[in-house]
This record gives structure tokens, sequence and C-alpha cells, in this order.
């Protein structure tokens, strides 16, 4: 299977309604999914089914570090009984990784203006994260 074009980076909200940079479909829960081409370094917003067709095959939704996840409401669930996500259970190793990278775009991008919160170690970390994997060595 030939390898996919695009490299995802984070779901993140958007500004304002865009459209799908694949297929021009609105995104109008104002979240989308921002990949990076591994060629151009161009970031594109995408929603979860063309993500999931211009990424590798062996990365799984979940595995991406999500920037929208503490925007639900406080006290509740996300709402839905059950059912909606059929993908099993990310292993506690991918989810770790997911969540050192959501803190790494926290503490580096969101907060960038804020020059208090980044230091020498984090932004090598971050700057490594943004062209290769990280792993725990």
């Amino acid at each position: 299977m030939p390898e996919r074009l695009y490299k995802p980076i984070c779901k993140d909200l958007i500004e304002h309604e865009k459209k799908c940079h694949f297929c021009a479909k609105n995104m109008t829960s104002l979240k989308a999914y921002k990949l990076k081409h591994k060629e151009t370094g161009e970031i594109v917003c995408a929603g979860p089914s063309c993500t999931e067709k211009n990424i590798d095959q062996g990365i799984k939704l979940s595995a991406i570090p999500d920037l929208t996840k503490y925007t639900q409401p406080l006290g509740g669930n996300g709402g839905g009984g059950g059912g909606g996500n059929s993908e099993k259970p990310i292993i506690r190793a991918e989810e770790d990784k997911r969540k050192a990278i959501e803190y790494l775009e926290l503490r580096e991008k969101k907060f960038e203006k804020y020059h208090s919160v980044s230091y020498s170690v984090l932004k090598n970390y971050y700057n490594k994260s943004q062209n290769e994997e990280l792993n725990e060595s």
C-alpha cells in the first residue's frame, strides 16, 4: 500500500466555518483535523472521513492529539447514549504519547504568546514532533 501524503498534527477548534481541504464540505462543528503535507509542509484542515483517507492507514483518529476535548460542558459526558464509537480502545502507550503531544502543542503553540510557559527542552521536543515521530529515548 503506498504511503499517504499527509501527517496528522492534531484535532483542533477552527475560528469560523471552513471547508474541508479534500471534499469542500463545510465543517459546521468548528472542529477540524489539521494535517501537514509531508513534502511541502502545507497545513490543511479536514473532516474525520477525509483525514482517514489521507493519512497512513496505521494511524487511528483516536491516537491524534485532540485539543477540542476540553471544550465539552462540565458535568456531562458529551451527550449520546452509547454506541457511537466502534473503534477499539487504543493501547496505553499510544494514549500516553497522544497526551504528551497534546501537552507540547498547548505549551508551545497555543500559549506561544505567553513567553513564561515555554522553555528550551519542551521547545526542542515540540520542534522534533513536527518533523518526526517522538519515542521514549
